[in-house]
């Protein structure tokens, strides 16, 4: 079991190479010693201090002290959150008997590994922009187990309000949630990779984000009590943590800019590469030159691009040097009408929101197969370049819009969505013959899923407006009748995990059996069941009657455990609960005391007419004769 505290090792990263082109901005360094503020930063915070009071002054400070440290933080988090989503599939791959669920689990694991470097060189700048712009509500994003950090992370909230912040807390886990997120939907990989790698992250998280909290917190309750670091010593810095925290108005677009991580290669940009590289590849084929390792090239594609440039450059004087023939002009610049379907398919592959969605990567790869179906299209039928109305740009700009709806392929609807879309790519990429009208064939049978689709989102969206107001029904009504439950006359000397239930999730399960009964007579059933659960746990009634009180608890754990999973109560908490009972019982049970049979301390009978009702729940006779050994608590019983 994960402890809650991890130590993390004090050993930064792995030294990373320079970035340039798609690669996002490597992570920031350790921190440093502050160096002297420039000029027009140290006029900007003396203008701050004279505007602002002593303390906002301060409480400002340290907003913007808790941001820089949770930047500084990230890549060395990130790298210990993958740490243990290693070692956790590692672990279950060895517990897993099917053998080909441990190889896709042990494929899964070394491909996270071989993403770990560049993940960790992305990670802050995405969460730069988690933070200047925090996920709505509405956004769908992974789910992750947060109770190990409930604590830290309520207390970093309430800091973060009573230090001024205008926008809540925006350095709550949905940020982090939606970074890593966005690190995964980035990478290709197999999808089911995808799937296994949030999983197990999202599992990892609450363990980082508990020890990061805590070092924000500190942070937050001394305002300078750390030296200023390189990130917070930025002269951007603080205009950008003022728009984090909602204190400096609109940020103006240039000052967010830097922020962004640098986009991927333009369609332009990235034949530009193809061609250098396919350069250098035949220029070391004319010099009788091996091919360069491909470990040996940089991991960026603009800085390999650059290198494949001045290599070319290299060869070429070599090549004139020792009087060879230069390859044609045409091999080395390649297909001119490859790289404008390249391109054009990009175009829709590459397609984002606002928010920073993109394609889905079923739908990237889908695309993509379309090259050489377009290729030999292209070749009759030029206009598709060009043409707004064009088929192929109507089926595929249709589809990528679409696409844009759904977070990633697990969420939900993603299947029902791609798996028409999947065939009818299939089906025009394998036409014969290249035609226009088959994209438009195609489109025109997608339109119908996709508006059928749209009417069962509809239906889902109005089914939830029912449901939110049925639950805000069910509590108002739940709340009178814990009041009436607690105050009935055999409630008052029951145990206070009984009252608990009943001022909680009982109440709750006859609020429901009232307004949305599942079985007819549900609120007799669990009505029964509180009478009946009053009189087990009483010394003085239920102790002159121990032999039916052994008859009736299998009845009453299964109307308990009935009821409770009527208004989905956690398994575990119900457990806790059963456990309680059963020491309450067992108590009654082993208690020697003579007790006469009063009136009241008979039994409650269900007062229901069905006779299956009084079979399920059959009364036992009375009797003082010796108690038989306890009913289990732990089987597993049936419902009504």
């Amino acid at each position: 079991m994960d402890t809650p505290f991890p130590t993390l090792s004090t050993n930064p990263p792995d030294p990373q190479p320079a970035t340039n082109g798609a690669d996002v901005p490597a992570p920031a360094p350790a921190p440093a010693p502050a160096p002297a503020l420039e000029p027009q930063a140290a006029l900007r915070s003396a203008a701050v201090s004279e505007a602002l009071p002593a303390a906002q002054t301060t409480a400002t400070d340290g907003l913007r002290d808790s941001l820089a440290l949770a930047l500084e933080l990230a890549p060395q988090a990130l790298d210990n959150l993958v740490g243990r989503a290693l070692l956790g599939m590692d672990r279950q791959s060895t517990a897993h008997p099917d053998a080909a669920q441990r190889k896709m689990l042990d494929a899964a694991a070394i491909a996270m590994d071989g993403q770990r470097r560049r993940w960790i060189k992305q990670f802050v700048a995405l969460l730069r922009i988690a933070f200047a712009h925090p996920p709505a509500a509405a956004e769908a994003l992974p789910k992750a187990d947060l109770r190990i950090c409930a604590s830290e992370m309520a207390e970093l909230e309430r800091l973060t309000l009573a230090a001024g912040s205008q926008r809540g807390n925006p350095l709550g886990p949905q940020s982090y949630i939606r970074a890593i997120f966005e690190l995964i939907s980035r990478s290709e990989a197999r999808p089911e990779h995808r799937q296994v790698w949030t999983h197990f992250l999202m599992g990892a998280l609450g363990t980082q984000l508990s020890w990061m909290y805590l070092q924000l917190a500190a942070s937050l309750r001394v305002p300078g009590s750390r030296e200023v670091s390189q990130v917070g010593s930025d002269k951007e810095f603080a205009e950008y943590a003022d728009y984090v925290f909602g204190l400096g108005g609109k940020a103006p677009p240039e000052m967010l800019a830097p922020l962004m991580p640098k986009p991927e290669l333009t369609p332009e940009m990235r034949a530009l590469a193809e061609e250098a590289s396919r350069t250098v590849k035949q220029l070391r084929g004319v010099l009788g030159m091996p091919e360069p390792d491909l470990a040996s090239l940089p991991e960026d594609e603009m800085a390999r691009m650059m290198q494949d440039i001045d290599e070319s450059e290299r060869l070429m004087l070599e090549v004139n040097k020792r009087g060879l023939q230069m390859p044609s002009a045409q091999a080395a610049s390649g297909s001119t009408l490859t790289r404008q379907v390249e391109k054009f398919i990009d175009e829709f592959r590459h397609a984002t929101t606002p928010a920073l969605a993109r394609v889905p990567t079923p739908v990237r790869d889908a695309l993509e197969k379309l090259q050489q179906p377009l290729e030999r299209l292209a070749a009759i039928d030029a206009s598709m370049f060009s043409k707004s109305d064009h088929a192929v740009r109507q089926l595929l700009d249709g589809i990528a819009k679409r696409s844009l709806l759904y977070a990633n392929e697990t969420a939900d609807g993603f299947t029902s969505f791609f798996t028409p879309v999947q065939k009818m790519l299939e089906a025009v990429g394998q036409a014969a013959q290249p035609s226009a009208n088959i994209y438009e064939q195609a489109h025109a049978r997608l339109k119908p899923i996709w508006l059928s689709q749209d009417e069962e989102l509809k239906a889902l969206a109005k089914a939830k407006e029912r449901s939110l107001a049925q639950l805000e029904v069910r509590k108002q009504l739940a709340s009178r009748l814990a009041f009436e439950l607690v105050s009935r006359r055999d409630a008052s000397d029951s145990p206070v995990a009984v009252k608990q239930l009943l001022m909680g999730p009982w109440a709750q399960v006859l609020a429901r059996a009232q307004l949305h009964p599942e079985y007819p007579q549900d609120e007799q059933r669990y009505e029964y069941a509180v009478a009946l659960l009053l009189w087990s746990v009483s010394l003085r009634r239920a102790g002159a009657h121990r032999a039916t009180l052994v008859q009736l608890v299998p009845d009453l754990i299964q109307a308990l455990r009935v009821g409770l999973a009527s208004v989905e109560h956690p398994q575990s908490n119900v457990d806790v609960f059963l456990g309680e009972l059963k020491k309450l019982h067992e108590a009654v049970l082993s208690d020697d005391a003579e007790y006469d049979i009063a009136e009241d301390t008979f039994p409650p009978e269900p007062s229901l007419a069905a006779a299956d009702i009084s079979d399920m729940m059959m009364l036992g006779a009375g009797s003082k004769a010796a108690p038989p050994p306890a009913p289990s608590y732990q089987s597993d019983l049936n419902l009504f």
